[in-house]
C-alpha cells in the first residue's frame, strides 16, 4: 500500500517542475510582449515609464489623450495609462501599483465619465492580468469581481492559462524571440481611424426616456481619498471631462446633478475641473465614432486645446 501511495504522489508532483517552469517562460514572454493589453503593464512593471503627466482613466482616456501632442505643448514626458471598460476601482489599483515601479508624476489627468463612481461586477479583460498574477497588489486588485481569479489560478501551473491557451503560446513563441506582434499604441494611447458607428442610435431607441446614473458611494469615497493622496504628495490634479458627443449628453436625466458633484470634490480636494461638454468638439459628430469616444482627428484636437488649456493654468499658478 505504502509503495501505491509513493507511486501515485510521484505520478501527480513529477510534472509540476516542468509546468512551472513552462509558466515562467510564458509569463516572461509576455511581460516582454507589445500584446495590446499588457503593453501598459509590462511599461509600469518594468519601471520605463517615469512619467511627469500621467493621464488616468477608462477607453475615453485610452483613445482621448495623445501623450505625443501633450508632449509637444507641454514639453514634458507623459503617459496614457486608460484602461479599457474599467471604472475608478481599477484605475486607482493601476496607479498605486504604478507608483511601486516608477516615479510619482508631478501632474495627473483624471478623465471623468458620468460611470467613473460605480463598480463594474465582473473581471473585464480579465487576460490583462494573468502574467502578473504572482504580485499580491494585482490579486487584490482583481478580487471582489464576477470571474475572479483564485487558488488553482494562483498555485497550480498553468492553470491559469487553462482558457487562454492562445495567449500562453503568444508568450512562449514570444520568450524565444519568435513573437510577431507589433506594437499598435504610443505611450499607452491608441488613436482610433474610425468613423460615425451608429451605435447611438440604437442606444436611443433603447432608452427613448433617457437613462439615470448612479454614484456608488463607497467608490464616491475610494475617488476623494485618490485625490487627497495626490494632493498630499505634491501631485496636482486636474479632473477632465472630456468631450462627448452632444446628443448623448441630453439623455443622461441627472447629468447636472453628477458635474456639480465633480466641482464639489475638486473644490474639496485641492484639483481643477476642466469640463468639455460643450466645447466646439462635442458639437460636431464628424469627430467621434461613438457618442463617448472621439476618433482620432477629434482626440488630436482635443489634446492640443487641454494642453493649452493645462499649460495657462500652469503658468498662473
Amino acid at each position: 500500500m505504502k509503495r501505491f501511495v509513493v507511486t501515485v504522489l510521484a505520478f501527480c508532483l513529477l510534472p509540476l517542475p516542468p509546468l512551472y517552469g513552462l509558466q515562467w517562460i510564458v509569463d516572461q514572454g509576455l511581460r516582454k510582449s507589445n500584446q495590446e493589453l499588457l503593453t501598459e503593464w509590462n511599461d509600469i512593471y518594468d519601471g520605463q515609464i517615469n512619467a511627469d503627466l500621467l493621464i488616468m482613466g477608462s477607453s475615453r482616456a485610452w483613445v482621448h489623450y495623445s501623450p505625443q501632442i501633450l508632449d509637444e505643448e507641454l514639453h514634458m514626458n507623459s503617459y496614457n495609462l486608460g484602461i479599457d471598460g474599467w471604472t475608478f476601482p481599477m484605475q486607482w489599483a493601476r496607479f498605486k501599483i504604478y507608483l511601486k515601479y516608477d516615479k510619482a508624476p508631478k501632474i495627473v489627468v483624471q478623465n471623468l465619465d458620468y460611470f467613473l463612481l460605480i463598480r463594474r461586477p465582473d473581471l473585464f479583460n480579465a487576460s490583462q492580468f494573468l502574467p502578473y498574477l504572482s504580485d499580491p497588489d494585482m490579486r487584490t486588485a482583481t478580487k471582489g469581481y464576477k470571474g475572479e481569479f483564485g487558488t488553482p489560478q494562483y498555485y497550480f501551473p498553468m492553470y491559469k492559462y487553462n482558457s487562454n491557451w492562445v495567449m500562453a503560446l503568444t508568450g512562449f513563441l514570444n520568450f524565444f524571440g519568435r513573437g510577431k506582434l507589433l506594437r499598435t499604441k504610443i505611450k499607452g494611447y491608441e488613436g482610433q481611424e474610425r468613423d460615425w458607428d451608429g451605435s447611438f442610435e440604437k442606444f436611443k431607441q433603447e432608452n427613448p426616456n433617457g437613462i439615470l446614473q448612479n454614484i456608488d458611494p463607497d467608490v464616491e469615497k475610494e475617488f476623494v481619498d485618490y485625490l487627497r493622496f495626490c494632493h498630499g504628495n505634491g501631485i496636482q490634479v486636474f479632473l477632465v471631462y472630456s468631450p462627448e458627443y452632444i446628443e448623448v449628453q441630453r439623455m443622461t436625466l441627472n447629468r447636472q446633478e453628477i458635474m456639480v458633484r465633480f466641482q464639489q470634490i475638486a473644490n474639496e480636494t485641492g484639483s481643477v475641473f476642466l469640463d468639455y461638454s460643450n466645447s466646439q468638439i462635442s458639437l460636431d459628430r464628424s469627430q467621434f465614432y461613438n457618442s463617448e469616444h472621439l476618433n482620432k482627428t477629434g482626440s488630436e484636437n482635443f489634446s492640443r486645446l487641454v494642453a493649452r488649456d493645462i499649460h495657462e493654468m500652469l503658468l498662473t499658478n
